[in-house]
């Protein structure tokens, strides 16, 4: 009888154990490091673009993760409203003992795809990784739209108009008030730029006309950023001055209560 005892309870921890593991093991495959989404994006035309990156280093695809934002933004500034289309890229990156970036590649099939893994690079290259020995990573990068209902949109002239005016909205531009308010909790306030966007889409000669913010860290900031951004083309140059508004300056003579809450109404 003792002998018929033990046996059972052999079995049933043995099976407790077996299940307790499977589990583990199952949750561990769905984490969201290990899968390929990065998210969706809607480009003016009405369409769904869903977003995801393979690569078998599982640092690299976190970090991309954390760009999904830049990931989306950099096929929004290059793809056309109403002419969603599937891209894949396939980038090479090489990150030295010291977690820096220092070689980037990539192979691409045509001119927009160009457009977005370059715009995709500048920011891959601000990344920084763990120590450690030489590596080289291959990730591919797919934007594949989704069934959805298309708007009708008008000519480059429109699509042109609307880009400029989410630019105060789009996430590549905030992060320099982002970085600058990590410094300063009570910056805020408003600066107007004017550039110029070519007939192939490039902005240059970017000025700050008007800024109420107490340094120029962040209107420069976004000056640096709007050169690196490519427009719709258009058969002319057109000349853009747009007004940028991030945070709210609390009066002088307020406390410092007063001035956390009203950063936090505005925000």
């Amino acid at each position: 009888m003792k002998y018929f005892l033990n046996i059972v309870i052999f079995t049933l921890v043995f099976t407790l154990l077996s299940c307790s593991g499977g589990k583990k093991d199952n949750m561990r495959s769905r984490h969201p490091d290990n899968t390929p989404e990065i998210g969706t994006t809607e480009i003016l035309g009405g369409e769904t673009v869903a977003v995801r990156g393979y690569t078998g280093d599982h640092e690299f695809n976190t970090k991309m993760k954390l760009l999904d934002i830049e990931i989306m933004d950099c096929y929004q500034q290059n793809v056309s409203g109403g002419a969603a289309q599937e891209a894949i890229l396939n980038l090479s990156v090489e990150i030295n003992g010291y977690g820096a970036v220092n070689f980037m590649d990539y192979k691409i099939k045509t001119p927009i795809e160009k457009k977005i893994a370059q715009c995709i690079l500048r920011d891959i290259e601000e990344l920084v990784f763990r120590p450690g020995a030489e590596r080289e990573v291959n990730y591919q990068l797919v934007y594949k739209p989704i069934k959805s209902k298309k708007k009708k949109v008008a000519n480059i002239t429109g699509k042109r108009s609307r880009m400029i005016g989410a630019l105060p909205d789009m996430a590549v531009f905030k992060k320099c008030y982002e970085a600058a308010l990590s410094r300063n909790p009570h910056i805020g306030g408003d600066f107007t730029i004017s550039f110029e966007i070519t007939e192939k889409g490039e902005a240059k000669n970017a000025l700050i006309v008007t800024s109420s913010f107490q340094n120029a860290d962040v209107p420069l900031c976004v000056i640096k950023r709007l050169l690196k951004t490519y427009f719709p083309e258009s058969d002319v140059t057109d000349k853009v001055q747009i007004k940028f508004k991030y945070g709210t300056v609390a009066p002088p003579n307020s406390s410092i209560g007063e001035r956390k809450k009203t950063m936090d109404i505005d925000l």
